[in-house]
């Protein structure tokens, strides 16, 4: 009885092929599973009329927003077979109004605690900071309209265990490999056992930032809703609608309908409207370094870099994301891209430009990011203005006051209006006009002295804009010379670096270093960058 009362929320999704060929048999099967015929009983024989049929069907049209034929037509089908929660809608046909649905059961706290008990361990699996990053933000989504606060514990009994798992994985509910039951959830119930809990299949292919696989956020964003007590809600476009409405971006927004659902369940937070509900804050996500806590962390070499609002420079390095403070400590990092940039797996050049937008270059693709939040990409670099055999840049530069960017690949480098969004005529050029600047740089970007540094290899370039030529007794080792190694520490706040990015420096924390500290750095830095 107890296994009876749990039920069980699952998305399913038919995978290209798999389906093909269904027939009026598998078309029933599905009605059934649905809610929309009652189940055939074991051991009984059981007579379905025509007209019953009929009937069943032409509800799941009307349900599905179909036309209503009573007939298992091609658009009918293919509604049948189409990504969806495999979840029963029997409640949700059970009302009348055209709107979101109870389950029946809800938290009796306001605070939910969460962890994530087991990582994917897929071969294409999304890292563990964006899963992580992900969670977070889906739950914010919900606890922002509603008197419900998620907190991450490090207790392994959570409210809500969420799991990757393949095959059967100590629930009733078995997972079937890729491309049937992308995940399932718990409804709050009475408040144990499995209640809240949320399982993804750890052989889906979850993806962010692209509409190849299935994704993440949405299909997280959904489950969450069942976790606390929604069902489907009839409304097209609803987040707790039954059917998987494809990728729509990794910033996906409740829509009215979900937030009325919720709020009926737990209230509406004080000084709230339902439309623009004030943020929640995250909770910092830990992310381990990379290297082990005995090593110093330096960096050798530079591959993409820009000066942000914070006057921090952030720098990347293959997967791998660093922070310099002002006086190019390393501050922060290693962390994976990914982790802050959602998307991005590796940057060949990244610019700030003077709208404050980020720019980041991969391949033939490129993205646009304001802070940590992607606007835009992946999309062709021809959209952008650029020309196809300009993929795999080299570098890339905003040079500050002149509304242009420089691309820079090989021994070419060309200039492009940032405002008209396209290259200036008689380009590309040959990098000898740089005097003194080797060809296939790796990285440049405008410091705040309007100088502009380039790095190849190991060592680092300081331009004089103004003579238009290397300055002298360059170049020098990256390493201390332009960058100075950190000191061992065993894991680095990602939301450190996201909130960074765009932000002043913290003046009440720089007045509490010691003066002598200060100068220390400030001599140092002058040395360096003389």
């Amino acid at each position: 009885m107890h296994l009876l009362a749990i039920i069980v929320v699952c998305l399913y999704h038919a995978v290209n092929g798999k389906e093909e060929g269904v027939t009026e048999a598998d078309s029933m099967g599905l009605l059934e599973k649905y809610g929309y015929i009652p189940e055939a009983k074991p051991g009984a024989g059981y007579l379905r009329t025509p007209e019953a049929i009929v009937s069943a069907v032409k509800i799941f049209q009307r349900y599905a927003g179909l036309k209503q034929s009573g007939l298992f037509d091609k658009a009918t089908i293919a509604k049948l077979k189409a990504p969806r929660c495999g979840m029963s809608d029997k409640k949700a046909l059970s009302s009348r109004a055209k709107r979101y649905v109870h389950q029946g059961s809800k938290w009796n706290k306001q605070k939910l605690t969460w962890k994530i008990l087991r990582y994917s361990r897929a071969s294409r699996r999304l890292s563990e900071g964006q899963v992580r990053r992900t969670i977070y933000q889906v739950l914010a989504k919900w606890s922002k309209v509603t008197y419900l606060d998620f907190v991450e514990t490090s207790s392994n009994e959570p409210d809500i265990k969420i799991i990757f798992a393949g095959g059967y994985h100590q629930d009733p509910y078995q997972f079937d490999g890729r491309g049937g039951t992308l995940a399932h959830a718990f409804y709050p119930l009475d408040n144990k056992g499995f209640a809240g809990d949320a399982h993804f299949d750890d052989d889906e292919w979850f993806t962010l930032g692209s509409k190849e696989g299935t994704n993440f956020y949405w299909v997280a964003l959904h489950e969450f809703g069942h976790s606390i007590g929604l069902e489907h809600s009839q409304k097209l476009g609803a987040i707790m609608y039954p059917w998987y409405q494809g990728y729509k971006g990794d910033d996906v927004e409740l829509t009215n309908d979900d937030v009325k659902g919720i709020q009926a369940l737990y209230g509406v937070r004080k000084s709230e409207s339902v439309t623009t509900p004030a943020p929640t804050p995250i909770v910092p996500v830990t992310v381990p370094f990379s290297t082990t806590p005995k090593a110093r962390i330096c960096l050798n070499r530079i591959k993409a870099a820009f000066l942000g609002g914070d006057k921090k420079v952030y720098v990347f390095n293959d997967d791998r994301l660093f922070v310099l403070d002002e006086f190019l400590n390393i501050e922060k990092g290693p962390v994976p891209i990914g982790d802050v940039f959602y998307g991005l797996t590796k940057v060949d050049a990244a610019t700030k430009i003077e709208s404050g937008e980020l720019v980041f270059f991969h391949g033939d693709k490129y993205w646009v990011f304001k802070g940590y939040r992607r606007i835009s990409g992946p999309e062709p670099i021809t959209r952008y203005g650029l020309k196809a055999n300009m993929r795999d840049l080299d570098a890339a530069v905003s040079w500050k006051g002149s509304g242009k960017l420089y691309f820079f690949k090989g021994s070419l480098f060309w200039r492009y209006d940032v405002s008209k969004k396209r290259l200036d005529r008689n380009y590309p050029r040959h990098i000898r006009l740089w005097r003194g600047i080797p060809s296939n740089i790796d990285a440049v970007f405008q410091w705040r002295n309007k100088a502009l540094y380039f790095f190849k290899g190991e060592k680092f370039y300081r331009f004089d804009s103004r003579r238009i030529e290397v300055v002298r007794n360059y170049p020098k080792k990256i390493r201390n010379e332009f960058a100075v190694c950190k000191a061992p520490s065993r894991s680095s706040k990602l939301s450190d670096v996201v909130d960074s990015i765009n932000k002043p420096p913290n003046a009440a924390s720089l007045a509490l270093q010691s003066l002598t500290s200060i100068l220390v750095a400030i001599t140092a830095f002058i040395i360096r960058m003389s």
